[in-house]
């Protein structure tokens, strides 16, 4: 038995497709970060989709290495020479198994890796905290730069924008507790300010992000340009001239 591990061992360690399936397992695992701009709780406690790349990865690696003993007539050979044929499939299994756990234990290490470039860097946080806003004006004042600016983005720089705030992921954030996207929570903050009361504070909140990021797609798909006024006047309408 521990002649047939250590053969198998040497023979994981010396195949390049187990260490290209190293650098595919991170590849995959960066795949399921950088889609988003804004990264939620969910994918990092799931290490970044670690446990599917792992199983994954493994039956892949599984069959190819079976494949190419069957090719070489390795495994009849091993099965001919070996007084216990059983202990033959459970060194693989073993070195398998190892393997797996190697893998797992590499993803923790690279998902801690990845929350710390990416998540604490906060790429849409980080963008939108550039925007001048100032505190001591009135609160409509206050939505109306945070508007103007966001939607000034997007006639500048409409690829950026779209990346950060519309990628197909980033509904998660919305559906995920917005305590940790502070960007979110300030227009919240300031949307409850000046709710005229016809709808509760959430729904009056939707119908205002709403407008900023509607308006802002069409400057982005080229329907129209930004126009301050337009923002403006349509906010003004919204808040009821509040």
């Amino acid at each position: 038995m521990k002649t047939n591990l250590s053969h198998e061992f040497y023979k994981m360690i010396r195949q390049r497709s187990s260490w290209v399936a190293v650098i595919v397992f991170f590849g995959l695992m960066l795949y399921s970060a950088t889609p988003t701009a804004y990264i939620t709780k969910n994918p990092i406690s799931q290490g970044f989709g670690t446990g599917q790349w792992v199983i994954i990865i493994m039956i892949t690696l599984s069959a190819n290495f079976i494949a190419m003993e069957l090719k070489n007539n390795t495994m009849t050979t091993l099965l001919y020479k070996s007084p216990n044929r059983w202990g033959v499939f459970v060194a693989k299994l073993i070195v398998l198994i190892v393997y797996s756990i190697i893998l797992l234990i590499a993803g923790f290490i690279f998902t801690l890796i990845i929350k710390a470039v990416l998540v604490n860097s906060h790429f849409a946080q980080q963008f939108v905290t550039k925007f001048a806003i100032n505190n001591e004006v009135l609160v409509f004042d206050q939505i109306l730069q945070i508007a103007q600016q966001f939607c000034k983005k997007f006639q500048k720089q409409p690829q950026v924008m779209d990346f950060l705030f519309f990628n197909p992921t980033i509904i998660q954030v919305y559906q995920a507790d917005k305590d940790d996207f502070s960007f979110l929570q300030t227009i919240q903050r300031l949307a409850q300010q000046v709710n005229p009361g016809i709808l509760n504070d959430q729904q009056f909140f939707e119908q205002l992000w709403s407008f900023i990021q509607g308006y802002s797609l069409l400057i982005k798909n080229g329907v129209t340009t930004y126009d301050p006024q337009v923002v403006k006047v349509t906010l003004s309408q919204i808040v009821g001239g509040k």
